[in-house]
C-alpha cells in the first residue's frame, strides 16, 4: 500500500494535465523557468504551494496555488490573473521534483509560516543579490541609505539611478568594514542572529527577538531599523499585513566577526579519526578536489555503470529519496499475511549514481567511505560536470572552468553546490549500507509526519551557517554545539511540537533492537536530530575539508574548524600554501603522479588537458600524457620547452631524459602532415616577386607554406591587410573566391 498524505490529492497533476491547463504558449515560458532553476523558496502548507520565481529583468515573484473545492486556485505578485508562467513554473517543479518542497505545519521557526529555501537558486554574484534587495524597498528609504553611507543623490531621482549608485558602495569591504565597526554591540547582535535564522527562512522580527532570549541577551533593545537605515539589513519581502522578513546579504555575512559562544572549547584529543566507515590514516588523505577528479576520470573512461532504476515502488511523501528494500516487499505472498507476520519493512535510500559494485571497488581502492564516493558523483552532477541518461556524458571544459577558478571562489563553489543538493542527503550516512541505523515503517501507515528530507536539508544549512562563523585550530564539544542549535532553531530540533508526531517510521539499532530511536519519544527525536548534525559535520563538512572531527566509535565527541570553512560564507580563503606540496613524479613512460594532498588544483587542470587519468590509490593520482592531447597543447601554442619546465618545476628539477626524449620526438613529429580546411592561395607572377614582397610586407608573418616561387598560402585573416600593402606597393593584386 502506497501511504498518500490527504492534502496531497488535490494537487496530483501530471505534466500532461498541466500544459492543457496552461496552454502550449504559457506551459513552454514556465517549462524555460523551471528548467533554468528559477524556481526556489518552495514549500507545501496548510493546503497550498508556494515559492519564490526569478522574472523578467530578475524580478522576484511571489507565487502560491491552493485547493478550493478540489481545484487548484492560482496567484502572483506579477498581477497577471489565472495560470501565468510564474504558476506554470512552480507546478512544474512540483510535478517534476516534489522532494525540493518543504513542508510546514502549525509551528516552525519562527512560529509562522515561512518559504523555505529548496531548489537552488540561480547562481547571482553578490552586487546581483544587492541590487534585487534594493530593488524591495522605497524611494525614500533608499534615500535615507544613501545620506547614511555618504552617497551624493543628487541628479538620482529615479529608483533605477539610486540603486546603481548605491550598490558598488554598500559592497565596499572596506566601508562595510567601517560601517560595521561603529556599530553598538546590540547591532552586531542583531545581524548574528538573521544571519543564522536567514540560512534556513528569512529572518522576521520576533524571530530575531526570540534568538536573542534564546541565546541568553536582553531583547529590550533590538535596533532594527538603525540596520535597515545603514543598509546593513534589508527587507526580503512582506506578507501582506503580516510581519516583515530580513535578510543579511552575502556581502556583509562575508565580513561579520568570528563568533566564539556557539561551542564550548576543549583540550585536543590525543588521536583524531574521521567517522563513519573511514579509518584512521596518518597518510595525506585525499581532498575533494582530488576525489571528484578521481570520479569524473572512472566516468569518462567508460569503467563505472548507471545504478539501474529500482522496481520498488516510491515511499510516503515524508520519507523522500528512500525507497523499500526489494528483500521486504514479499512478492507473491499474501498481503494479508505479511500484515499480520511481517508488520514492519526497512526502508533503504534511493538507489544512487553508480552500480553498487562499482562503488565499492573505489571506495575501497582509494580508501574513503563509500557515501563520499557517491556525494562527489552527485557533486558532479549539480556541477554540470557528468550528466547521466543512456550513455554518461563529462563535459571536460564545465571541469576545466572549475579548477581554474581561484580557490577561495573554488571551494565557495563546491560549498553552495552541497548547501542546495536535494538529490543525495545526510541520511544516507545512518541508514545506508555502513550506516549504524536501519530505517524501517509499518506497513499502511497512514499519519501525519514531517518531511525527512526537507529537514534535513533545513539542518544542513544552519550548520554550515553556523560552522562559518567559528574560529578556525580551536576544538569544539559537539554536545555544546548541537544545544546551541536547538535553541538557534528551537522548533527544527523540537522534541515536544505537534509537527514532529509519531509518523510510524523509526530509526533500528540491527544489532540490538532495544535501543531503536522511536520519535514519539523526546529523548530519541533529540538523539536522532543529534546523529543527522553528526553526519553532517562528518560527511561532508569534513569530506570538503572544511573540519576535522574526534570519535569514539560512531559517536563525535569534538570537531575543528579549519581555516578554509570561511568559504561557507563566502569569505577570502587562502587555500593553498599552508603546507608544502611534495613533488609530482615523473616516470620514463610520459605517467605523471600527483601525490595526495596536493593543494593546488590548478595542476590537475593541466595534467587533464596533457592527459588521461590512469590509476589511483590513497597515494595520489597518476596521468598519462597522451600524444592526442599533447599535439592539441602545441596546437594552442604551447611549446615543447614550456611543457617540459612546467614537469621539471613541479617534479623538483628531475624530468627522466627518456620523458624528455619522447615529448621532443612528439614535438618533430608536430606539423608533419596538417590539414587545412579554410585557406588562402597567392599566385605570383614571376619567380623574384616572392622574395621582394616578403621584405617590404607583412606576408611573413602571415606566411603558412610556400609551394613555389609563385605559388604560397596564407592565413586567411589576413587577406585585406595584405591586399591593402600589394596595392600601395603598386601590385593590383586581383581576388578570386572559390564558388
Amino acid at each position: 500500500m502506497v501511504y498518500r498524505h490527504p492534502t496531497v490529492r488535490a494537487f496530483e497533476i501530471d505534466e500532461a494535465q498541466l500544459r492543457q491547463l496552461l496552454g502550449e504558449r504559457t506551459f513552454a515560458r514556465a517549462q524555460a523557468l523551471q528548467r533554468d532553476q528559477h524556481v526556489f523558496d518552495t514549500i507545501f502548507q496548510e493546503a497550498t504551494l508556494r515559492g519564490s520565481v526569478v522574472g523578467t529583468w530578475r524580478r522576484i515573484y511571489q507565487v502560491a496555488a491552493s485547493n478550493q473545492a478540489g481545484k487548484l486556485a492560482p496567484s502572483c505578485s506579477c498581477g497577471t490573473p489565472g495560470f501565468c508562467q510564474h504558476v506554470g513554473a512552480m507546478l512544474l517543479q512540483w510535478v517534476r521534483d516534489r522532494a525540493s518542497f518543504a513542508t510546514g505545519g502549525a509551528t516552525d521557526l519562527s512560529g509562522m509560516g515561512y518559504p523555505m529555501p529548496s531548489a537552488q537558486r540561480p547562481e547571482e554574484s553578490l552586487q546581483d543579490e544587492l541590487q534585487r534587495l534594493l530593488g524591495h524597498d522605497t524611494l525614500p528609504h533608499l534615500r535615507e541609505i544613501a545620506r547614511r553611507r555618504g552617497v551624493s543623490t543628487t541628479g538620482r531621482s529615479s529608483k533605477i539611478d539610486l540603486i546603481q549608485a548605491l550598490v558598488p558602495v554598500l559592497s565596499s569591504g572596506d566601508r562595510i568594514d567601517h560601517t560595521l565597526a561603529s556599530l553598538h554591540e546590540d547591532g552586531r547582535r542583531v545581524l548574528d542572529i538573521a544571519q543564522l535564522q536567514g540560512s534556513v527562512a528569512p529572518a522576521y522580527d520576533f524571530a530575531i527577538r526570540e534568538g536573542y532570549r534564546a541565546l541568553g541577551w536582553s531583547d529590550e533593545n533590538v535596533p532594527i531599523a538603525e540596520l535597515l537605515d545603514l543598509g546593513l539589513l534589508m527587507t526580503e519581502y512582506r506578507q501582506g499585513q503580516g510581519p516583515t522578513a530580513y535578510r543579511v546579504p552575502r556581502v556583509v555575512v562575508a565580513r561579520l566577526r568570528q563568533l566564539d559562544s556557539l561551542a564550548r572549547p576543549v583540550a585536543a584529543p590525543a588521536q583524531p579519526e574521521r567517522a563513519y566507515g573511514a579509518t584512521r590514516d596518518t597518510r595525506p588523505q585525499l581532498s575533494i578536489g582530488e576525489l571528484l577528479l578521481i570520479v569524473c576520470g572512472e566516468i569518462a573512461g567508460g569503467r563505472v555503470r548507471q545504478q539501474q532504476p529500482s522496481a520498488t515502488q516510491p515511499t510516503r511523501p515524508d520519507l523522500a529519496r528512500f525507497e523499500v528494500d526489494p528483500d521486504e516487499l514479499g512478492r507473491g505472498e499474501n498481503p494479508v499475511f505479511l500484515a499480520r507476520e511481517r508488520p514492519t519493512m526497512r526502508l533503504r535510500p534511493e538507489a544512487g549514481l553508480f552500480a553498487d559494485a562499482d562503488l565499492g571497488r573505489l571506495s575501497t581502492q582509494i580508501g574513503q567511505p563509500l557515501e563520499a564516493v557517491a556525494f562527489a558523483a552527485h557533486l558532479l552532477a549539480r556541477l554540470g560536470i557528468v550528466e547521466g541518461g543512456k550513455r554518461w556524458a563529462v563535459y571536460e571544459d564545465s571541469l576545466l572552468r572549475v579548477l581554474d577558478r581561484p580557490p577561495g571562489t573554488r571551494l565557495a563553489l563546491l560549498c553552495r553546490a552541497w548547501r542546495e543538493m536535494n538529490d543525495w542527503g545526510e541520511m544516507r550516512l545512518l541508514v545506508g549500507k555502513s550506516g549504524r541505523f536501519q530505517l524501517r515503517c509499518y506497513r499502511g501507515i497512514s499519519t501525519s509526519f514531517p518531511q525527512l528530507s526537507s529537514d534535513v536539508l533545513r539542518a544542513r544549512r544552519l550548520v554550515a551557517s553556523t560552522v562559518g562563523r567559528m574560529a578556525a585550530g580551536v576544538w569544539y564539544d559537539f554536545a555544546s554545539f548541537f544545544d546551541r542549535l536547538r535553541r538557534l532553531a528551537p522548533t527544527l530540533f523540537s522534541e515536544t511540537t505537534s509537527t514532529y508526531s509519531f509518523g510510524g517510521w523509526w530509526l533500528a539499532d540491527p544489532d540490538e533492537p532495544p535501543e531503536s530511536l522511536h520519535v514519539k519519544k523526546p529523548i530519541d527525536w533529540i538523539a536522532l536530530r543529534s546523529a543527522i548534525v553528526a553526519a553532517i559535520l562528518s560527511g561532508p563538512l569534513s569530506w570538503l575539508g572544511l573540519v576535522e572531527v574526534a570519535c569514539e566509535g560512531d559517536s563525535l565527541l569534538a570537531f575543528r574548524v579549519r581555516p578554509e570553512a570561511g568559504a561557507l560564507l563566502e569569505r577570502d580563503v587562502l587555500v593553498e600554501g599552508r603546507e608544502r606540496a611534495a613533488p609530482l613524479v615523473v616516470g620514463d613512460d610520459l605517467t605523471v603522479l600527483v601525490p595526495a594532498g596536493t593543494p593546488d588544483v590548478r595542476v590537475y587542470g593541466a595534467l587533464t588537458q596533457a592527459g588521461e587519468l590512469a590509476d589511483f590509490s590513497t597515494a595520489g593520482l597518476r596521468y598519462r600524457l597522451s600524444p592526442g592531447k599533447v599535439q592539441a597543447l602545441f596546437e594552442a601554442g604551447v611549446t615543447v620547452e614550456q611543457l617540459c619546465s612546467f614537469l621539471a618545476d613541479r617534479s623538483g628539477g628531475a624530468l627522466p631524459e627518456a620523458a624528455r626524449a619522447k615529448l621532443g620526438k612528439w614535438w618533430i613529429s608536430y606539423g608533419t602532415a596538417r590539414l587545412y580546411d579554410d585557406l588562402t592561395l597567392i599566385e605570383l607572377a614571376d619567380d623574384l616577386l616572392l622574395t621582394e614582397l616578403l621584405a617590404a610586407t607583412s606576408l611573413r608573418t602571415q606566411l603558412i607554406h610556400a609551394f613555389s616561387p609563385r605559388l604560397i598560402a596564407v592565413e586567411p585573416g589576413a587577406v585585406e591587410k595584405l591586399v591593402t600593402e600589394l596595392t600601395r606597393l603598386g601590385h593590383a593584386p586581383r581576388l578570386m573566391e572559390d564558388s
